[in-house]
This record gives structure tokens, sequence and C-alpha cells, in this order.
């Protein structure tokens, strides 16, 4: 079982801010929808081949914080889930504006 650490949306900043400043590298975003208005957001970071992961409970609607702004790799996974998952995360520091996936035919 993944061991996680529940945070709050007000956390996430402060939390993925002591992350960098402890040494972890950003890994990745995992996506859990719950339900037709919420999704878990599990944030995935590692030091020294340890992993630690943060959930987020959060609406569906409403802007959340992006972290592309400590960890600029992050823009990339933030706008997957935009498009993925119809969910707005503000301050991105390359915002696709929901194209990223988009396929032309």
């Amino acid at each position: 079982m993944l061991e996680t650490t529940d945070i709050q949306l007000s956390q996430l900043h402060d939390t993925t801010k002591q992350c960098l400043d402890d040494g972890y590298r950003f890994v990745t975003i995992s996506c859990v929808e719950l339900d037709a208005e919420r999704v878990d957001l599990i944030y995935h970071f590692d030091k020294d081949v340890q992993l630690a992961h943060y959930r987020l409970t959060v609406p569906k609607a409403g802007e959340l914080p992006s972290i592309s702004d400590i960890y600029m790799a992050a823009f990339l996974v933030e706008n997957e889930l935009q498009d993925q998952f119809g969910l707005v995360f503000a301050g991105l520091v390359v915002d696709f504006g929901q194209t990223l996936l988009t396929e032309e035919n």
C-alpha cells in the first residue's frame, strides 16, 4: 500500500517548497477521480530512491495552484491533468490552455 501524507490545499505550496529545500526531486502527479465533483491528486517526490507522496482531495471546479513555479517540470503533468480531468491550474509557467493532448485531424 502506498503511504501518503494528506495535506490541505493551503499547504500545497509550502509542502512542495519544503520538498525542494530538502533535496527532493519532482517525479509526477497522479490523479484519481473520486466522484463527479472531486479528485485526489497525489504528488510524488524522490530523494535517494526514497519516495514521498502527498495526497490532496480537491473539487474539480475552481482553480488549483500550480507548483511549476517551484518545480518547472510539473507544468507538463499539470497541463495533462487539465486536458484529461478538466482541472484548472493557476500560475502555470507554460499553459497550453487544454490543448496539450489535442490531435489534428
